[in-house]
């Protein structure tokens, strides 16, 4: 970033004021709404996180849980597994993966009701998640076993042409750890 120009510099700071502000805006709706359904919570999420982390933004602590509040209580039962997923990613890439028992109820749905969905990127976002879960402790392994398993099924039946032998191992060494 050495050669960026001064109109640049100032675009960018520019750029992440607008997050920070967008944000804090959602946060306050959030808070002060508690019973208004946002269109698509996972989606906010994955695409705070991102820029929050591109600008290098100032986080806002509660808005992850906040957004992945509003996902739970109004969308969990009528959602597709790219929004299971985007929520599980967002919430990963900003450092505040939901609490374990959270997790695997997400990666129970993701799963159960919407296998027929999932891709690639859905599997390494799922299984990376049940990593995460079991790393913050109260649960082991043994309790995404069913749901990996049928992953693992998922992969070799309707997918295993679609990853590449980098990616197969990361979801391995993933399940390892």
């Amino acid at each position: 970033k050495l050669s960026q120009t001064e109109g640049e510099r100032n675009e960018e700071r520019a750029d992440r004021k607008i997050v920070e502000v967008v944000a804090e805006n959602l946060q306050q709706h959030l808070l002060t709404k508690p019973d208004v359904a946002l269109p698509d919570p996972a989606a906010a999420l994955l695409s705070y996180a991102r820029l929050v982390k591109e600008l290098d933004a100032n986080p806002l602590p509660a808005l992850p849980e906040l957004l992945m509040n509003n996902f739970l209580k109004f969308h969990t039962n009528n959602t597709h597994a790219f929004s299971i997923t985007n929520l599980l990613a967002g919430a990963a890439l900003c450092d505040n993966h939901p609490p374990p028992e959270v997790t695997s109820y997400l990666i129970n749905q993701c799963v159960s009701k919407y296998s027929h969905e999932i891709t690639s990127t859905d599997v390494m976002v799922l299984v990376s998640s049940a990593a995460a879960a079991v790393q913050q402790g109260g649960f082991d392994l043994a309790t995404f076993r069913d749901d990996l398993k049928q992953l693992g099924e998922l992969v070799k039946n309707r997918m295993a042409n679609v990853f590449t032998p980098n990616e197969i191992a990361t979801v391995l060494s993933s399940m390892v750890e």
